[in-house]
């Protein structure tokens, strides 16, 4: 039942994201719902979860995406892994303001490996796609990095009790085994 609520909700936030969030940009720039989420899951502690949202996510963005299959997921991954070791070793992230600067952080890593992801297919020729280094395209990054953090600041808190639920169960499934 669980998985089928994730995959539910996995798809309704991709297609939200994909449909209906292009309609608000605000100086070029949206949330990143799927990074949110699995950002989330993430400083949570439920790295599998983190790991789905961030992947499966990513492929359902990449079929819409100009860029070439599998780049926002590779980009994903490598954000959602930097993030679990630095929500582990590095940030307490049971405050607001560790969760904040975790996205905050999360966001300018996520958007500076596409470029990297781009940038490595277009030297590989895969691919002419590629964002300018101006002050727009960097306005475009700080704004995202906005949006991210109020809306991890409105989730999170969801997010940790869901996992908290888990956890407990699991326990309690451990201890009847």
């Amino acid at each position: 039942m669980r998985i089928a609520i994730s995959i539910i909700s996995l798809i309704l936030l991709a297609f939200l994201q994909i449909s209906f969030l292009p309609n608000f940009i605000i100086l070029g720039s949206i949330p990143n719902l799927i990074l949110i989420v699995a950002i989330a899951w993430c400083i949570a502690g439920n790295f599998k979860e983190a790991i789905f949202w961030g992947i499966a996510g990513g492929i359902i963005l990449d079929l819409f995406s100009p860029f070439y299959f599998g780049i926002i997921s590779l980009t994903n991954l490598a954000v959602i892994s930097l993030v679990y070791f630095i929500a582990k070793n590095i940030i307490n992230s049971d405050d607001r303001i560790s969760v904040a600067a975790i996205c905050a952080i999360a966001t300018l890593l996520y958007n500076f490996f596409l470029i990297f992801f781009i940038l490595i297919a277009k030297l590989v020729k895969l691919d002419d796609l590629i964002q300018p280094f101006n002050f727009s395209f960097l306005l475009t990054i700080f704004v995202q990095m906005i949006f991210n953090t109020i809306i991890i600041s409105l989730i999170y808190n969801y997010v940790k009790s869901i996992q908290e639920v888990e956890n407990y169960y699991e326990q309690r499934r451990q201890i009847k085994a």
